[in-house]
């Protein structure tokens, strides 16, 4: 998958809120996002739809309740969207499922903000030039949020642009098809 960078904006500086990003569902580990900010004490932002009302309130409604430091914002689109991209200072990427991509993370690191995710689907490949924000459990994304070692901003912009942008993506397939046809 590839982006149009000009779609978002870079910053180096950040705020103090850790982002969550996406549906609200069990399988996109929200569950996980909240105990690892029960675990570090940090401001977390969850900015999605709910997927399913009943395990919202049962599981999830809860949790946002008995946490100050917890706020949803329901789903966020433009500059918005941009605001919090770029000025997290990490996003959580707590996925459960096998997910084929994973835009969330390339639209993180284009606006310079890290990344720590659970070693899930096309994590790894994603991720591979910073495996470093790759959790392999919810305890290690914890306490990888408390180290904040976090690779520089320029690093991972440089990282998505090299690697995930539709230009990039159009090259590519091009070099397939040409393959291909050679054939």
């Amino acid at each position: 998958n590839g982006i149009n960078p000009n779609d978002f904006e870079y910053s180096e500086e950040k705020d103090d809120f850790v982002l969550y990003m996406g549906m609200l569902a069990w399988y996109k580990g929200i569950v996980h996002a909240l105990e690892t900010v029960e675990k570090t004490g940090d401001t977390l932002i969850l900015a999605g739809p709910i997927y399913d009302m009943d395990y919202h309130q049962r599981e999830i409604e809860p949790r946002i309740n008995a946490n100050p430091n917890v706020k949803h914002i329901g789903p966020v689109g433009g500059q918005k969207r941009t605001d919090l991209l770029k000025h997290a200072k990490c996003l959580l990427l707590p996925t459960v499922c096998n997910e084929p991509f994973g835009l969330i993370m390339v639209e993180a690191m284009i606006s310079g903000t890290p990344i720590l995710a659970l070693s899930n689907g096309a994590v790894p490949e994603v991720l591979q030039g910073f495996p470093q924000l790759i959790c392999n459990t919810p305890e290690e994304m914890a306490e990888k949020l408390k180290r904040q070692d976090f690779p520089d901003p320029k690093e991972m912009r440089s990282y998505a642009l090299a690697n995930f942008t539709r230009d990039k993506m159009a090259k590519d397939y091009v070099k397939i098809y040409r393959e291909l046809a050679r054939r």
